[in-house]
């Protein structure tokens, strides 16, 4: 996968070790960057990307946190794993839509949409699908918006 690094003047290749294609990314600090896609899961930490342990047996495509020990990725076919400064586990979803992105405003305040007019939120303590009356692909999450 392609990763550029702006510099504060140009834009540059960074080398990523992983030939497969990236589709979302999350930064908490230059040296602290996790970015998620066809397979993987990969976290930079200021020298190189390094791939991450957890199930990424689909292709996942958004990845947000509130901190660097509560980051969330969503992919494909309900897919929904959370890294807990330690460990990636599977979140239970109860949806085989794809999911495409991944937003919140606080550890429990989490939003995740995607196909089939599909929206999740975390309240802290469980996720729960939220009602809409569309069937239309959700791409991106931002505070109080869905597109």
């Amino acid at each position: 996968g392609v990763v550029s690094h702006f510099n504060g003047v140009v834009w540059g290749p960074k080398p990523s070790g992983s030939a497969n294609a990236f589709e979302g990314v999350h930064m908490f600090a230059e040296d602290d960057i996790f970015a998620v896609g066809w397979y993987q899961v990969r976290h930079f930490d200021g020298d190189s990307w390094k791939p991450m342990q957890g199930n990424t047996s689909k292709n996942l495509r958004g990845v947000w946190g509130a901190t660097n020990q509560d980051v969330w990725a969503v992919g494909n076919y309900g897919q929904i794993i959370r890294y807990d400064g330690s460990f990636w586990k599977t979140e239970l979803t109860g949806t085989n839509q794809n999911l495409r992105a991944v937003w919140g405003s606080s550890d429990n305040d989490v939003f995740i949409v995607g196909e089939g007019g599909t929206i999740l939120h975390w309240d802290g303590f469980e996720l729960l699908p939220m009602p809409v009356n569309t069937l239309q692909t959700f791409e991106d999450v931002d505070r109080k918006s869905v597109v």
